[in-house]
């Protein structure tokens, strides 16, 4: 089986299609067995289904066999989980995390169980604050979890042992920022190129904002900040003005834009502490 840490050196949180890219290309070697690839192939679901390729990312997930090694059913159940939860399907989600917190648990995969009980506070708002609660109890008697930074980014709450203070789950939101750089002969063109996109977003009912802006510094680079509920994300990449636009942006573009993409708590900005007017 292969270690948390060798999986986490193979996600980029912050870009999906690139973890995809990483895995696929780890799938394509011969230095990993049978279960190694089950793994794998479990991490690229996830990496799609991040995407917002629902139902490509269910059809790999069904693809795996779980039957013969149990963390491998874990991995699965918590990948299925959150592609349910994901695509606006949170109550369905709940038992296979609870499924998978029990057996995780009971293997002795506590990264896993972990992960599988964090989800459930995300999974069912209602009890939220038991549901973390019952995540951070855990994972102060855990043995197994890594101490080392660079292989704390499986779970998730990394100070959730220095920390007395549970971070709220009721309402995440999807945070991203994007930066495009455009052809010099498109740079007065762009903003009008995705007008109608950026006028589109901006009604659909699970976003928060959706605002450009021009870099001072490099006239031909456009940054976007946006964000969404976090059961809306799938919507929008899911919409026609969404394939539209990733259709029409291409003729303009000089390079593959830049992404970083988080799941934060909140529906909005927060007042800034250190500056108060």
């Amino acid at each position: 089986m292969l270690d948390q840490v060798t999986l986490d050196r193979l996600w980029n949180f912050g870009d999906p299609g690139l973890s995809e890219q990483r895995f696929r290309e780890a799938l394509a070697e011969l230095a990993y067995n049978a279960d190694e690839k089950a793994e794998l192939a479990i991490q690229l679901g996830r990496a799609i289904g991040l995407q917002g390729r629902y139902e490509e990312a269910d059809a790999l997930l069904d693809s795996v066999d779980g039957e013969e090694e149990p963390t491998i059913g874990v991995r699965i159940l918590l990948e299925r989980g959150r592609v349910l939860n994901s695509s606006g399907h949170a109550a369905m989600a709940v038992p296979l995390f609870e499924q998978a917190g029990e057996l995780g648990d009971h293997l002795g995969e506590e990264v896993l169980a972990v992960d599988a009980l964090h989800m459930l506070a995300i999974a069912d708002p209602a009890h939220a604050d038991s549901r973390t609660r019952s995540a951070l109890e855990y994972a102060s008697t855990a043995h197994d979890l890594p101490a080392r930074p660079s292989s704390r980014a499986s779970l998730p709450w990394p100070q959730a042992k220095q920390s007395n203070h549970p971070p709220n789950r009721r309402n995440p939101m999807i945070f991203i920022v994007v930066k495009f750089k455009v052809k010099p002969d498109w740079s007065e063109r762009w903003l009008g190129l995705v007008d109608g996109f950026t006028k589109a977003t901006r009604q659909e009912p699970g976003n928060l904002w959706f605002d450009w802006s021009r870099s001072v510094d490099d006239p031909h680079e456009f940054v976007l900040v946006e964000a969404f509920k976090d059961d809306a994300a799938g919507d929008h990449v899911q919409s026609a003005h969404f394939k539209q636009a990733m259709a029409d942006m291409p003729q303009a573009l000089a390079e593959t834009p830049r992404i970083v993409s988080r799941q934060l708590d909140g529906e909005g900005w927060d007042r800034m502490g250190e500056l108060t007017i």
